[in-house]
Formats: structure tokens, sequence, C-alpha cells
């Protein structure tokens, strides 16, 4: 069985379903219309009149003890279970055409990172359902990663590189994206291995909805090869009405819904959603450029696309070294400077003016525990000390930056 019909038998079966279910209702429907026609003839007219029943002006109504009998409801055929698809059905080859409606093109980042970029590809390679095509974008001065590329054994992949000159990953998926032939563009980092039907899974969710735009997931984030235990959280990937954005992608848990905003290790978008749009460019930072996905995501939703997160979209994250001011382990002014500015300068975009001034408000006076606001400063002063002044007044700079680039983006 092809995949192609395989889905059509589920949407057939539903299909007969929904119209067994509305003939059981027409039919309880017609029922109760009748009685009610036959207690309406008894209250009005108890005797006969104008005649008689015979030749009367009345029409001859049975008593309600003599309505007709009607069958019982038919009995549902027992219908068999939608068949399994085999996993052996599926194409391991680029020679074999994949039998889809759509097309998917998967885009890897990548930056001298070439044993976390060589894990990647070899996940890509066990995929249930594979990659139209494989983008791996890479710096011109990135040694490594060519030299790992060109001994690469990349088949089945259909592989193919997109060279970049200029730093941050902004840069690297907006070049992918000129190049990208997909109907659905799939995107993760190089220190991740997304599982083996992550593409299969993601794709089921462009073929239920044509009004998804984007679908994400989790990532399971690992440290020196153990599992981060970091809890769990149904609220994921939501922006609060005063400006809050809550992430969460790598505890997520629950079924898949509705969200705000994407992670960039573990989305993808619908090709005609996006269109034109890109990566937003003036996001501060020379690597990872935090907070990067937000604003093309909130653009969607304000669009009226959807964006979805499920859980069970998986890849396993394995945070890498970068290569730019934001080093993950330690204290860089600069990174948090950087991720506040771009936080700050997306947000104040697409909140409407009330919330925008709360936002305002509410960064300044509480913040969060990585853009610090007056509240959040005292809380952390007893432990950090003089780190906490340092990483108060960097957020505070970052802030005010975003608000600059804001005000000078509008009045242009």
């Amino acid at each position: 069985m092809t995949v192609d019909s395989y889905q059509l038998s589920v949407i057939s079966y539903q299909l007969s379903v929904d119209s067994y279910q509305l003939s059981v209702i027409s039919y309880q429907l017609s029922v109760d219309s009748y009685q009610l026609s036959v207690i309406s003839y008894q209250l009005f007219f108890p005797v006969p009149l104008l005649g008689g029943a015979r030749g009367g002006l009345l029409p001859h109504l049975p008593p309600l003890s003599h309505l007709p009998h009607l069958p019982p409801l038919p009995h549902l055929p027992h219908l068999p279970p939608l068949p399994h698809l085999p996993k052996s059905s599926w194409p391991k080859s680029r020679d074999t055409v994949y039998n889809s409606m759509l097309t998917i093109t998967a885009i890897i980042p990548t930056y001298r990172r070439p044993q976390d970029l060589m894990r990647c590809l070899e996940a890509f390679k066990q995929q249930t359902r594979p990659a139209n095509e494989v983008l791996v974008v890479v710096r011109d001065i990135d040694k490594d990663s060519w030299k790992l590329l060109e001994n690469y054994n990349s088949d089945p992949l259909s592989l193919r590189t997109v060279t970049v000159t200029r730093s941050g990953v902004v840069a690297a998926l907006n070049a992918a994206l000129d190049a990208a032939q997909g109907d659905i563009i799939t995107v993760t980092d190089d220190d991740a291995a997304p599982h083996t039907d992550w593409l299969e899974r993601i794709e089921s969710y462009y073929l239920l909805d044509s009004r998804i735009g984007g679908v994400g997931g989790r990532d399971w984030v690992y440290f020196n090869n153990e599992l981060l235990n970091d809890g769990s959280s149904e609220l994921v990937g939501q922006v609060q009405w005063f400006g809050r954005v809550i992430g969460k992608h790598h505890i997520g848990v629950g079924a898949g819904r509705e969200v705000d905003v994407l992670k960039g290790v573990n989305m993808s978008f619908r090709r005609s959603a996006i269109a034109k749009l890109r990566f937003d460019e003036r996001m501060r930072g020379t690597g990872a450029q935090v907070h990067f996905e937000m604003s093309l995501c909130l653009t969607l939703k304000r669009a009226g696309w959807k964006l979805i997160y499920d859980p069970m979209i998986a890849v396993d994250h394995y945070p890498a070294q970068r290569f730019d001011e934001d080093k993950r382990d330690r204290l860089n002014a600069i990174a948090i400077l950087n991720s506040v500015h771009n936080e700050t300068l997306v947000l104040l975009e697409h909140l409407p003016p009330i919330r925008r001034s709360v936002f305002i408000i509410w960064a300044i006076l509480v913040g969060t525990q990585e853009a610090l606001g007056f509240i959040q400063w005292f809380r952390c002063l007893p432990k950090e000390g003089l780190l906490a002044g340092r990483r108060w007044l960097a957020s505070l700079q970052g802030r005010w930056q975003g608000w600059q680039t804001f005000k000078i983006q509008n009045s242009s």
C-alpha cells in the first residue's frame, strides 16, 4: 500500500463514519417530527369536526398508538482497523521516488563542529520518511566542516551544500531558504540528532490541515551524554499578554497544541506560508543570535497561520561549543545584551500598543531570570552579589538598545 492510498483510506474511513452518524441523526429527527405531529393533532382536534371522520375537511391522522412500526437503527457494520503501514515500505534510497504530495527540504547550519555534524547527518539517513533534499550551510572559512563533507559518504541522502560568507545563524538560514526547493522546510542544529520518525511526524501535520504554517517539537537535552532532568511542562512556546516569553520546548509534555513560538533546533515551516519572509537580519550576535526564530513565528501567527508544538516530534540535542560571545557555560555581558535586545525588539514590534506599554513596565520592574528587572536583580542579589548587578546592567542596556532599534525602524 502506498503512502498516498493509505492517507486516502484514512480520509475515506472518517467520511464514512461521519455519513453514518448523520444518517442516524436524520432518522431520529424524522421519528421525533412524526410523534410531535400526532400529539399536536390529538391536542387540538380531540373529536371529529366539520362532518366527522367521513368526508370531513380534516385529514385523518392515526392515533399515537397506531404509529407505524419503524425498523430499529441499523447495526453499524464492523470496519476493520486502519492498516499498519510497515516501515519496510518506506524508501531508503534517493533512487526511490517518495510517493507523497509534499516534498521536504532539511536545513542544517553548521560551523566548526564536524563530529556533531556527522552525527546529525547519520540521523537523517535513518529517517522513516526521507528528506527530498538536505542542505548543509557552511561558512566559507570553516575548513573543518568542508574537510568532513569532502570525504563524507552522503548516500542515500540527497545532500547539497550552501556557502555563506557572513557570520550568524540568520545569514546561514536565509541563504538556505533561498536555495531550498521543498514544500516543507525543516530546521535543526548540527549538534542535534532527529529521532527516526521526525520528518514523518512533521509531514503528517501539514497533510492534516492546510492552515498549519509551522510545526516543531521537543529537544531532549544531553550534557556530557546525560539527559538533563529539568522537569516537565505543558505550557510551552507562549507569549503571555504582558510580554513574558515562555519557552520550555525542551521539557514539553502532552498532546500536540498551538503555540506562539517554535525553537530553532526543532522547527519547520510550510513554504507557501513563509513565502518571501526571511529571518530578521537585525538580530544581534555573531553566532547563535538568540531569539532569532521569534520574529518569523509571530509574523506567521499574526497572518493567521497555526504553529504546532508536539513533544513527540523530537530531536536529541547535545549543546556543543559555540564560537561566539555566547559561551553557554559562563557569563558574558555582550551575550546577555544581544539576547535581551533581540527579544525586546521582536516583542515591541508584535505586541499591540497597550500590551507594549505594559511589557516595558514589566520588563524594567520585574523581568526574568535571563533578562533581569529590578525585582529579579533584588532576588538574585544575596546569592550572586556583584554578578547579579552585572547581569541587571546588561539586561537594562539590552532593553534600551532594543527600544532604540525599534524606534529607528518605525521612524524611517
